[in-house]
């Protein structure tokens, strides 16, 4: 065994049993990014421009339907709901199910019969939706969803186990001795029963010293992690709001490196770091300095993804597209989708999508110079 055999391993194991690769269904962006194992991605925008309807669309929604169709994938996730509840994201997810199979619009309020509703549901409404019932129950099998705000060490808790869950963790002491997690193991109340020493023949890896490597029970699954937002994340330990964000994107980092999970963070934009000359030149495309409270989550991401809604701003124009007829019952459907950052690919790249945003649904668009606005917004 030598130091160079996880690169050897990964490549092999990619031509023999094909990539552990989901793809994203959108024309202009699939060939710059996907969900894989061991990738952080980040996706930023301003209050309302669908942030988290975007990542349940393309990392859930999307992504499962996606693997049913790929025999060597598969994909859990657990999905850290900050904000929303378990029942109105599952609501959420349903109202998008019914746009897409079934051409219904209904929004949550719509489907819960709030008082803000503008179409209550009917009986009709309750058999389309018990008619989806089987489709939800698969998909929530594979979709861990936890509700409610978490401090950076709730987190940390929950990943590992769900880590071991799926694998063991094995690693190499100071004085050479190999040894090994399971989840087992990690469950004793004593820290020093949580390392079982093992033979040097038990392990699968050949370790230096202080360190570790987890092997996966079943390698064609993968592990994603949805942290939506992370703006949520409590304080602990005396931390302000910047520290705890930095402890959690450290964590998350962790669980990407060392346990190859899929990361995937939500983080709402600060626009009031923006300078005064580039509001001046009303170029509020999403950059870096937008990632409210800390920088270290886009320092740790492999991929960012930032999101506007160029109305909101007043813009009647952006990028070449006509914002004026992109309207919908008075406000504005289109939204666009900037890729900031790729550490393995194309970044800088702008594409112009609809967001039906009552059901959370997006589609690109057409380039400005061929797009029929009248098809596009009906």
């Amino acid at each position: 065994m030598s130091p160079f055999d996880d690169v050897i391993y990964e490549i092999s194991r990619g031509i023999r049993e094909g990539s552990n690769w989901i793809p994203v269904k959108y024309p202009s962006l699939k060939h710059h990014f996907g969900i894989s194992k061991k990738l952080y991605h980040l996706v930023g925008g301003d209050p309302g421009t669908g942030k988290t309807s975007f990542v349940d669309g393309t990392y859930v929604l999307d992504a499962h339907d996606t693997v049913s169709e790929i025999s060597n994938v598969k994909l859990k996730t657990v999905y850290l709901s900050m904000e929303r509840s378990q029942t109105h994201k599952k609501a959420k997810w349903l109202a998008h199910r019914m746009y897409t199979k079934d051409g219904i619009l209904r929004s949550v309020p719509d489907l819960l019969t709030w008082g803000t509703a503008r179409n209550p549901a009917d009986e009709r409404i309750l058999n389309l939706a018990k008619s989806h019932e089987d489709y939800f129950t698969d998909l929530l099998e594979d979709v861990y969803i936890i509700d409610g705000a978490n401090n950076p060490t709730g987190v940390y808790k929950i990943l590992y186990k769900y880590a071991l869950e799926h694998g063991t963790l094995y690693g190499r002491n100071a004085h050479g001795d190999y040894w090994k997690t399971t989840l087992e193991s990690w469950q004793e109340k004593n820290r020093d029963d949580r390392r079982v020493l093992i033979e040097e023949g038990e392990c699968p890896f050949h370790l230096r010293k202080h360190q570790r490597r987890y092997k996966q029970d079943d390698e064609s699954i993968i592990m994603q992690v949805i942290l939506d937002h992370i703006g949520k994340v409590k304080k602990e330990r005396g931390f302000n709001d910047k520290e705890a964000i930095d402890k959690m994107t450290e964590y998350l980092t962790m669980f990407r490196d060392l346990f190859g999970m899929a990361i995937v963070v939500i983080s709402q934009f600060n626009r009031n770091n923006a300078n005064i000359q580039r509001r001046v030149n009303t170029d509020l495309t999403p950059e870096q300095q937008d990632f409210k409270g800390s920088g270290n989550t886009y320092e740790d991401a492999d991929l960012v993804l930032g999101l506007f809604n160029p109305y909101k701003h007043g813009l009647k124009t952006y990028k070449g597209y006509d914002i004026t007829k992109t309207l919908v019952g008075g406000f504005s459907r289109f939204r666009s989708v900037s890729i900031l950052k790729n550490s393995y690919g194309v970044d800088n790249l702008i594409a112009g999508f609809n967001f039906v945003g009552e059901c959370g649904f997006f589609s690109q668009l057409d380039s400005p110079s061929t797009i029929n606005y009248e098809q596009a917004f009906r």
